[in-house]
């Protein structure tokens, strides 16, 4: 297997440490939460010693997982920090984890902004947690790990939401992504069905929403559809803000858009959360150039006024128009 060296590397400076303190990104998903939760129950299959903790806010509308943590800050000194499916140190969620002793770095976005003493990225698997099953595959040939029913569940979130259901699968990475997958069903005690029904269930004010968007998308162009929700939108419906997350794919699917953006502001600090989606050409370099980033054709970033928004647009409009799906 392709990278035996660097998984073994990972796992004997983990086996070395007595506190391990993993983050994750910020504007979390369940790929995020997922390889981290799983790695954690990786880690004390084999050393239930350990003190392990997941660190960052949060989210309650991502309840399958566990909280996680916030411990105070000197809990980070001499500790191991590992950093799942974050591509650069401006979104890793939680604070101090410039304090501890080492960082390893497990990502598969572009690695635009290296980081880490250990930094092991590739863009070929489809999500983090299906790199946590190589870190079992590899390590279980030195240690006996128990890859038990929570840890497949959490990385079957991770996959199957990171593909948004296996939609951003390409050929290059099918065959590994599915042959990973089947390790989590091998003895039948998780269930996809059961998994896909616990993720994608709506409330009612969820389901009036995603009618919402696809009555009031805008389409500057033939090629780029885009919707804003502002603080007044949310108020006149009573949307919270925690319900918009992942939205952007109601527009998933327009005949003819290639990029599709959902803006949507905090009524809490005023920030506008950018989600960007394509079915082609490359926008994380956009994302990244106005702070965020993410993967080739999902990515995110912040905004403080409507005004960049509109800058933003504009790129969107551009890649939309001038890239081709390779770029």
């Amino acid at each position: 297997m392709e990278h035996q060296k660097i998984i073994k590397e990972i796992w004997k400076k983990i086996e070395g440490y007595e506190r391990i303190m993993i983050h994750h990104h910020i504007m979390k998903d369940y790929d995020a939460l997922g390889s981290s939760f799983a790695l954690k129950e990786l880690i004390l299959s084999v050393w239930p010693e350990k003190k392990v903790h997941v660190i960052g806010e949060t989210d309650p509308c991502l309840d399958l997982v566990p909280p996680c943590e916030e411990p105070p800050a000197e809990t980070w000194d001499g500790a191991l920090v590992v950093v799942c499916d974050c591509s650069n140190i401006e979104r890793i969620d939680g604070e101090h984890w410039h304090r501890g002793d080492f960082i390893i770095k497990i990502d598969h976005h572009e690695d635009f902004l290296p980081f880490g003493d250990i930094s092991w990225v590739d863009t070929n698997y489809v999500a983090t947690a299906e790199m946590i099953i190589d870190m079992y595959t590899v390590g279980k040939e030195l240690w006996p790990f128990e890859l038990n029913q929570q840890a497949k569940t959490y990385l079957y979130y991770g996959i199957m939401t990171d593909t948004n259901r296996y939609y951003f699968v390409h050929a290059h990475q099918a065959k590994n992504a599915f042959k990973r997958a089947v390790i989590l069903m091998e003895n039948g005690d998780i269930s996809p069905f059961d998994l896909s029904n616990a993720v994608y269930c709506y409330t009612e004010n969820e389901v009036r929403l995603d009618g919402y968007l696809k009555l009031n998308y805008q389409r500057p162009i033939e090629a780029m559809a885009f919707a804003k929700i502002d603080t007044e939108v949310l108020a006149q419906n009573n949307w919270k803000f925690s319900e918009i997350r992942g939205k952007v794919n109601t527009m998933m699917g327009i005949k003819g858009v290639r990029v599709w953006a959902l803006f949507t502001e905090n009524p809490d600090d005023k920030v506008i959360h950018c989600e960007l989606r394509s079915s082609g050409p490359t926008i994380n370099r956009i994302a990244l150039k106005y702070g965020g980033g993410g993967h080739r054709l999902a990515s995110g970033c912040k905004l403080n006024d409507w005004e960049t928004v509109g800058l933003l647009i504009e790129d969107l409009k551009e890649a939309a128009v001038s890239q081709t799906e390779e770029e």
